[in-house]
């Protein structure tokens, strides 16, 4: 959702849509507005709501850099893109400046939006375990095929092979990665349908199954933005 904001371009301040925004721009903060890009404070106070990074619905302060020539920059300095100015005090028309460090994808907004689309790839200790089953599984074949081969009269070499063929496939059953993959699936279609549950990763199913108990750091998490007034104790 494109906003119009204030920087500064030759000395004057212009107002320009946020995806003209570049880095390096020198961006007056308003009140009520979305912050366009990653950026420090450079002059005056804005006060933001970052629920929709952290979860924490208490309102941060954030404070201008004290040097500017290489001083390190702390959390109290930077203002992230996507975040709601509730407060902007500063000396430029009684507006707090950032200066834009990141935009787009590059923003701490745009990392997260890919981390939810392209997650990476799940590892649960029972894949890495697999290879040890499936090598006893095929040790177990073999000699089953060994012990039926000699024990038995089998008759042509045809039959023979036929034979070896059918144990092992009995043994280690080629369908079964294919079996597990498609039952995830379907449970993931019918979280979706009976519980209105969208899960990207159909291979956490299986171990999201097993929890009893889940713990989180914070309700806006799980629950709603903002603060809501409950009473005055005297």
């Amino acid at each position: 959702l494109e906003t119009r904001v204030h920087v500064l371009r030759d000395g004057e301040w212009v107002e320009v849509g946020s995806q003209d925004v570049v880095l390096g721009d020198l961006v007056r903060v308003e009140e009520q507005d979305p912050l366009p890009c990653d950026g420090i404070v450079v002059s005056g106070t804005v006060i933001v709501n970052e629920s929709m990074l952290t979860g924490e619905p208490m309102p941060i302060q954030k404070f201008p850099l004290e040097d500017m020539r290489g001083a390190a920059v702390g959390q109290k300095n930077r203002a992230y893109a996507g975040t709601i100015c509730m407060q902007s005090t500063g000396s430029f028309d009684g507006k707090a400046v950032m200066l834009c460090t990141a935009v787009g994808a590059l923003t701490s907004k745009g990392q997260l939006v890919r981390m939810v689309l392209f997650p990476q790839s799940v590892r649960f200790k029972y894949n890495d375990q697999l290879p040890i089953i499936y090598t006893i599984m095929f040790c177990y074949a073999m000699l089953i095929t060994v012990l039926y081969a000699t024990l038995t009269d089998l008759g042509s070499w045809i039959v023979t092979v036929l034979q070896i063929l059918n144990t092992i496939a009995q043994s280690m059953n080629p369908m079964l990665p294919v079996s597990m993959v498609m039952g995830q699936s379907v449970a993931s279609k019918r979280l979706e349908r009976k519980e209105k549950i969208a899960c990207l990763q159909p291979g956490r199913i299986p171990v999201a199954g097993k929890i009893s108990t889940m713990v989180f750091d914070k309700t806006g998490t799980i629950t709603k933005d903002g603060m809501d007034f409950a009473a005055v104790i005297p």
